[in-house]
Parts: C-alpha cells; sequence; structure tokens
C-alpha cells in the first residue's frame, strides 16, 4: 500500500492529470510484462527453459505504479469528487 500523502496538497485538477499519465504508464508495464510472459513461455517450450529470466520483469515497478495510482484514487475521491 502506498501513503496518500505525496498527493494531499495537490489540485484535483493535477491529480486527475497524474492519474491518467499514470495509467499510461500502468499500461505499459502491462505490456512489458506481458511480453515477458509470452518471452519465457516461448523460450521454456522451444529454447531451454530458465534462459529467458535474465531478462528483466516489471512486475516490482507494475506493482509500485498500482499502488500509487490506488493512494491517488483514494486522495481524489477523498477531496474532488464534490467539485
Amino acid at each position: 500500500m502506498v501513503s496518500a500523502e505525496p498527493y494531499r496538497d495537490l489540485k484535483c485538477s493535477t491529480l486527475a492529470e497524474m492519474k491518467v499519465a499514470k495509467q499510461a504508464d500502468i499500461d505499459k508495464l502491462y505490456k512489458s510484462q506481458s511480453t515477458k510472459r509470452w518471452v519465457d513461455g516461448v523460450s521454456n517450450a522451444v529454447i531451454l527453459p530458465g534462459v529467458a529470466s535474465i531478462f528483466k520483469d516489471s512486475s516490482k515497478p507494475l506493482a509500485q505504479a498500482k499502488g500509487e495510482m490506488q493512494a491517488m484514487i483514494r486522495e481524489y475521491d477523498r477531496r474532488c469528487l464534490d467539485d
């Protein structure tokens, strides 16, 4: 869980823009993770099991980005929905 503290003093319009940008980051990380899984599957079936493990995994950055998005949403919902 990521703290919403960094987002507390931001304007609602800024938070909204940041949510859009963060969603784009998450989408990119999902795509990267999906590609990594595909490469892992192909390498395990065709080449040599475990070879693809040398490639970077985006599961930790993806989890971080999702936590940040949840924190932004919590703060946005808390302050900005009435605007």
